[in-house]
Order: structure tokens, then sequence, then C-alpha cells
């Protein structure tokens, strides 16, 4: 189950964001202005990593 103090990222966002282009960098930048907190909040109240339930593909909700 997702957590829904997060929202959803687009996954062509994060596919794009894996190229090394302009536009994938634009895909990263915006991601981490999303994301840089929500990700600094749980590694700072202890989260380990591993622990995280929503890697991709972990909910069955990876691209195709």
């Amino acid at each position: 189950m997702l957590d829904d103090r997060f929202d959803r990222a687009s996954w062509a966002l994060v596919v794009k964001a894996g190229q090394d282009t302009p536009e994938g960098r634009a895909a990263l930048s915006t991601l981490c202005k999303a994301y840089w907190f929500p990700v600094y909040a749980l590694r700072i109240n202890g989260a380990a990593l591993g622990a995280c339930s929503t890697r991709p593909g972990a909910n069955g909700d990876h691209p195709r």
C-alpha cells in the first residue's frame, strides 16, 4: 500500500529523468524538487532504505 502522504510520481517523468539530455535533467530537477523533503524526513526519522515498500515494482505499479 502506498503511503498517502506521498504523491505518485509519473513513470514517464522517472524514465525521462534517467536520460542524459536537457529534458532528462529537467525531469530529474522536477523529481528532486518534489521529493527531497519526504525522502529527507524519512531518513532523519530513522527509516531504513530497505524497509521502504514503495520501491518500483513493489506494489505492482511498475512501468510496462
